[in-house]
């Protein structure tokens, strides 16, 4: 009798410890979750990351890339990083950050400051790759949604750079 009554303790302690353990990982997970959405919508280097993509305790889906660090799928994961996180250089960011030292004017185009918007909405020299890729994106998702929600939900700049930045197929 006193073996199986410790054997029926021990397991209600782990029954017990496990609960415990999952209650604690949820709310840590939640407790990061809110955290990271609090400071997107805080900080206006992460502008582009799209929160709805964001999973706890897994990593971003721009870093699913099956390859090895030289290869070139590999390298476009670290820019779409560097831009979704305001880590990206462009010659407005040197503008800021040298004390108008440099130009914050585009250097391909010399029309516009360039910035991300700039970079990857409206400079002209980029638009044939641009529209190359875009159109494709567009029509995906318009396949999906209507044409009219479409205009609706990317009305802007900023919310067509951040699907290109941080889309998900």
């Amino acid at each position: 009798m006193g073996c199986q009554a410790s054997l029926n303790y021990k397991r209600t302690h782990q029954r017990k410890l496990e609960h415990w353990k999952n209650t604690i990982k949820i709310k840590v997970d939640k407790f990061w979750n809110e955290k990271t959405l609090a400071d997107v919508e805080n900080k206006s280097s992460l502008t582009f990351l799209n929160t709805s993509n964001l999973e706890p305790n897994k990593p971003h889906h721009v870093w699913n890339v099956k390859t090895t660090p030289n290869d070139l799928n590999y390298l476009k994961a670290i820019i779409k990083a560097r831009v979704m996180t305001g880590t990206y250089i462009l010659q407005a960011d040197k503008y800021k950050f040298t004390h108008y030292n440099v130009e914050a004017t585009c250097q391909l185009c010399c029309s516009g400051n360039e910035d991300v918007i700039h970079f990857l909405t409206t400079c002209p020299i980029l638009s044939t790759t641009r529209e190359k890729y875009f159109s494709e994106i567009r029509e995906i998702i318009t396949y999906e949604i209507t044409a009219e929600k479409w205009n609706n939900v990317f009305k802007n700049k900023t919310a067509i750079s951040q699907l290109i930045v941080d889309y998900k197929i």
